[in-house]
């Protein structure tokens, strides 16, 4: 299972086994990068095995693994125009 935080203090992307054990912060905020503050929106690429989320503080969209690992940005503009 994923999810979004959308804390003011420690936002991220977190997971967990369905039975809500082994919770794990796969992305969050290291040091000075902004890698996510207002994750709105999530989808899972199974075939891939990746994740894709939107953030509406930071206007763009970013994918990575399912243990948070090989993040990209993908568009990096204001993704509401």
């Amino acid at each position: 299972m994923f999810w979004t935080d959308w804390s003011a203090d420690r936002p991220c992307i977190g997971r967990s086994l369905l039975d809500g054990s082994d919770v794990k912060r796969i992305v969050e905020n290291k040091d000075v990068a902004q890698n996510v503050r207002w994750p709105n929106g999530i989808t899972i690429d199974f075939n891939g095995n990746r994740l894709y989320w939107v953030d509406a503080f930071l206007d763009r969209m970013t994918t990575a693994d399912f243990n948070g690992g090989q993040l990209k940005v993908f568009l990096d503009n204001d993704v509401s125009q």
